[in-house]
């Protein structure tokens, strides 16, 4: 028996949370799913883990929140690379990956330092660009 071609979906959260890329995210899958593919998504949290639900697979690196301090904040960044790349390692040695789609640019960094897969697609969430303007 043929085993359906696996997609893998990454983001900085998923379900729970609330928000248009989770819920995108959730569509996205629903929809591979009808097409015959099976969906891996990739995401952070305050904990890793592993769970099933409705049939995705969901796989939950910990967001990585060391340096507390504003001005280096933006260094929490390099560990949540490094929370990913370990993450897919383990997502890599018990699946194999037809594509990538990455919601998140940090993902798709982390994702492009190891991957093997030659289709990585990156959809940005381009409403974020207008929500963190500044009115003025």
């Amino acid at each position: 028996m043929k085993k359906n071609p696996k997609i893998l979906i990454t983001n900085f959260t998923y379900l729970p949370h609330v928000g248009g890329v989770e819920n995108s995210i959730k569509f996205i899958s629903d929809e591979f799913k009808l097409k015959g593919f099976n969906t891996i998504v990739m995401c952070g949290d305050k904990k890793s883990g592993y769970e099933k639900i409705n049939n995705i697979e969901i796989y939950r690196f910990k967001r990585q929140k060391i340096i507390k301090i504003k001005f280096f904040r933006f260094l929490n960044y390099y560990f949540d690379i490094l929370s990913i790349i370990f993450t897919y390692i383990k997502i890599l040695k018990q699946n194999k990956i037809f594509f990538c789609i990455s919601r998140n640019a940090i993902c798709l960094i982390a994702i492009k330092i190891l991957t093997p897969l030659k289709k990585v697609i990156f959809i940005p969430p381009a409403i974020s660009f207008y929500q963190e303007k500044k009115k003025p």
